[in-house]
């Protein structure tokens, strides 16, 4: 959904994870997919909520607290030198 929600897609599920739908795209939770996709051809609610996704992912991942949630992990696991 991240890599999705990173290009500006919106999503299409049968699970929605971290309630990212229905804002980013439309939860299919009884297998409604046909329904789902009339939705989002419609009246281009792809559109809209794909810029929604890329919103949601943008808020939640930028590079920096990547990279210090990894160095964290790396201190924590690796020994020490002297």
């Amino acid at each position: 959904y991240f890599e999705a929600g990173g290009r500006g897609c919106a999503v299409l599920s049968h699970v929605n994870p971290d309630g990212f739908l229905p804002e980013c795209g439309f939860w299919a939770e009884t297998d409604n997919f046909a329904e789902g996709l009339r939705f989002l051809l419609d009246n281009d609610q792809w559109r809209r909520k794909g810029e929604h996704a890329y919103r949601y992912v943008a808020e939640r991942s930028r590079y920096d607290d990547a990279v210090n949630v990894h160095l964290d992990l790396y201190q924590n696991v690796l020994p020490v030198k002297a």
